[in-house]
């Protein structure tokens, strides 16, 4: 049935939603483009009403479109893909699909309130990556190991290692916010899942990039997706790499390093969790 307006306040919808778009057909009637609006659940709103008296900022919820949704598979690489947005350039809004989870709107709301991802924090850390370590990389993979030297490889690792720390804390912190909103608040209308499950992720797809060989790199290009026959003459290269990582004691250091700091975060926002 079609909303013709005007928007209602709130939406009379199960708890553990967060709100639906509306869309206002009156505006057409009047020689204007429709209006598209997200009406928040009741406790959507209480949400963001908490917000505004705790971070001073009142937030706009704009349409996390289909264009995002297939960016955020890609990045992620799988097939469902994110259920909101949170830009460090907008302060004020964050993006959600619609009718998602509450608990996805208490993961933005927590992105936006984190210090960790003010503008000027992430435009550090961007022009940082942008800068490379050293300049014998000349592959289409900037963090692969397996682009640089040897004697070089190290000195990427640390220094490509930054930013999936920093996104790391940034999502642990997040999922931290919303596994307790589900103790806190929504007993009995979540089952949520391991707070460190979906900022796994973003580690686990740099690692696999990082310690892949040249070979295998350039085969998942090719856009194989299988293991058969044609890749056995690749994984020569990745048996070989996987030596030289692990006989490289500055290597085995950035590793052990990096390990260390995975924890570090995990102590800081899980604890025993």
């Amino acid at each position: 049935m079609l909303n013709l307006g005007p928007f209602t306040n709130v939406l009379n919808t199960p708890f553990n939603r967060a709100g639906r778009y509306q869309d206002n057909y009156l505006e057409q009637i009047f020689g204007r483009p429709k209006e598209t609006r997200y009406v928040p659940s009741k406790e959507a709103q209480r949400l963001l009403d908490e917000f505004i008296e705790n971070i001073g900022r009142e937030m706009k919820i704009k349409p996390f479109t289909d264009e995002d949704v297939e960016r955020s598979k890609i990045a992620l690489r799988n097939e469902r893909g994110a259920g909101g947005m949170y830009k460090p350039n907008e302060i004020n809004t964050v993006y959600l699909r619609d009718n998602v989870p509450l608990t996805t709107l208490v993961h933005e709301l927590a992105h936006a309130s984190d210090p960790q991802l003010s503008l000027d924090n992430v435009m550090e850390i961007q022009k940082h990556m942008s800068q490379g370590p050293v300049p014998d990389n000349l592959g289409p993979t900037p963090n692969a190991v397996s682009f640089f030297d040897k004697e070089n490889r190290a000195d990427a690792f640390r220094h490509y290692s930054r930013e999936p720390l920093h996104v790391y804390e940034a999502e642990v912190l997040a999922e931290k916010a919303a596994d307790d909103y589900v103790k806190e608040k929504g007993k009995g209308h979540f089952n949520y899942r391991r707070i460190d499950e979906y900022p796994r992720m973003y580690i686990d797809n740099f690692l696999n990039e990082v310690f892949t060989s040249k070979g295998l790199l350039d085969y998942g290009n090719s856009g194989e997706s299988k293991y058969n026959s044609s890749v056995r003459r690749y994984q020569y290269d990745q048996d070989q790499l996987d030596r030289e990582i692990a006989q490289d004691p500055r290597m085995q250091e950035e590793i052990q390093r990096f390990s260390n700091r995975m924890q570090s975060i995990n102590d800081k926002y899980i604890g025993g969790y």
